[in-house]
């Protein structure tokens, strides 16, 4: 009975600490996998002329793999690719994309479905997508898993932002960050995942008391 206790502190205190990383839109971070990058350029263009959204867009080509079969990071080969269009007077985004390559594995994230987006402060924004076939990197997301992007201390310049009576971006203002950002972009096992965890576990614990 102590240890089915534990087992249970311990799925309780995974999912708390895993919302508490990604507050701003509720993501739940994964472990594995997770590719991580320190040289993403983000950039935004603001709409002109007759157009009406903006495009934030954040590329890069190196990044680590973090997996279940590669928990101390692999090197990848490839690039990452994110586009997203927001709408200037609501701030929301309206479209997106994400593609996350490697030379080896393929497609280690891919989408053009854009589920959430939030941003915090001038050095911190989220975006969830929707994977859309599977992941060519074994322990990855298969088709229709959520998909999470983080990107933080991208340095954008402190004058593009309003301080009353939150911190937000100004969407009618160009912004570059001189490949300066930070990624971390991780698939998110759904709620329901956790559960089937927790499930698994418990019958585990059961069979082995037996």
């Amino acid at each position: 009975m102590r240890g089915i206790s534990i087992f249970l502190c311990a799925c309780v205190l995974f999912g708390v600490v895993a919302s508490a990383q990604a507050s701003l839109i509720g993501l739940e971070m994964a472990h594995f996998p997770r590719v991580a990058s320190n040289g993403i350029a983000v950039d935004y263009i603001a709409p002109t002329g007759g157009e009406t959204y903006g495009t934030l867009t954040a590329f890069g080509d190196a990044w680590d793999i973090y997996s279940s079969s590669a928990p101390e990071a692999e090197e990848a080969w490839g690039y990452f690719d994110l586009t997203v269009m927001i709408d200037p007077i609501t701030g929301d985004a309206v479209s997106g994309s994400l593609l996350v390559d490697d030379d080896f594995y393929g497609d280690i994230f891919n989408s053009s479905t854009i589920v959430d987006f939030g941003f915090g402060g001038n050095d911190l924004f989220e975006f969830k997508f929707t994977q859309e076939g599977n992941s060519g990197l074994p322990t990855g997301p298969q088709d229709g898993d959520s998909i999470g992007v983080i990107l933080s201390a991208v340095s954008i310049p402190d004058a593009i932002f309003d301080d009353t009576p939150v911190i937000v971006p100004d969407w009618t203002t160009d912004f570059s960050n001189n490949w300066n950002g930070e990624s971390d972009t991780f698939f998110m096992p759904e709620p329901a995942s956790l559960g089937l965890l927790a499930a698994g576990g418990l019958a585990l614990l059961r069979r082995r008391r037996k």
